[in-house]
């Protein structure tokens, strides 16, 4: 049995830190994607409220809905990925 067979799983600690190092950046950029959208609703309240002649309590349940949505997603997509690859040491 050579040396290469009896690596870790996930490759050498380089290997290892740099993995760890690209799911943070992939999850940092979840999250900054997500802080983006969501302004971009918010900050289009005031012409739906204008264009469809309605009160901005009523336009607020349109945030209130799409945030619903992405976070009941994003647990789901979550819990899909950990059902198709079982969590491993990174």
């Amino acid at each position: 049995m050579d040396a290469s067979s009896r690596l870790h799983p996930l490759g050498t600690p380089a290997v290892r830190d740099h993995r760890r190092r690209l799911v943070v950046f992939v999850v940092m950029m979840g999250v900054l994607m997500t802080v983006v959208d969501t302004t971009i609703v918010v900050l289009g309240l005031p012409a739906m409220e204008r264009s469809l002649r309605i009160p901005l309590s009523a336009v607020i349940w349109v945030i209130i809905a799409y945030i619903l949505v992405v976070t009941v997603l994003a647990t789901q997509v979550g819990r899909l990925g950990r059902s198709l690859r079982p969590i491993t040491q990174v």
